[in-house]
């Protein structure tokens, strides 16, 4: 049976590499320890995972497969002095784009890795944005606002696309299937109101 390779990380020091059968079963195939709390984490290339911190100055940082770490270079970065809660980010490899959400500064954080731009996006739209990842076209972005129960879709320069309802309360970690078809949200709230919903992506 063919396994699909699948990532995952702790609310701790290290990442855990997992595979998926088809049947669900779930082996671990490395373990990569980390000098920092990992929050969330995505793929930038085939051996290099942009990750989320916990508690960190930085709110992101670089780890490879080998576990060298790493920074996202950039003066204009902000740091964040106060990022107990954590740090939600994706990659937009189209767009060579690192971004990552400020929760209470209800904004989003779009630093271009060719040109070393940096774009802060903060919009009437955007509240407690949590949970965040890239489109499979032309660039989108999906975040979780969670104190307005939306997904808000958004280019990779930034730019507000459309804020769409999911009837959910707190919505806060979202996923694109691979065909970048549909997108699978989770929200954290009391146990009778916790779901997971599939809805279909219009580009």
């Amino acid at each position: 049976m063919k396994l699909t390779k699948q990532i995952y990380s702790f609310f701790s020091k290290q990442i855990c590499l997992l595979e998926v059968a088809r049947d669900s079963s779930i082996t671990l195939i490395k373990t990569i320890p980390t000098s920092f709390s990992c929050y969330s984490i995505c793929t930038m290339d085939k051996d290099t995972f942009l990750v989320g911190t916990v508690d960190h100055s930085r709110p992101v940082r670089t780890v490879t497969v080998s576990g060298q770490e790493g920074y996202v270079h950039d003066g204009s970065l902000p740091n964040k002095t106060d990022n107990v809660w954590g740090s939600w980010c994706t990659f937009v490899q189209h767009e060579k784009t690192v971004v990552f959400v400020d929760r209470f500064a209800h904004s989003v954080h779009f630093y271009n890795l060719d040109n070393g731009t940096t774009t802060t996006v903060p919009n009437s739209d955007i509240r407690e944005p949590e949970g965040v990842c890239g489109g499979r076209d032309r660039g989108s972005v999906f975040v979780c606002s969670s104190n307005t129960g939306t997904i808000v879709q958004m280019s990779a320069r930034g730019e507000l696309l459309k804020a769409h309802s999911v009837d959910m309360p707190l919505p806060r970690t979202i996923s694109v299937s691979r065909d970048g078809r549909r997108i699978v949200v989770a929200n954290i709230t009391s146990v009778a109101n916790r779901t997971i919903k599939i809805f279909r992506v219009e580009y």
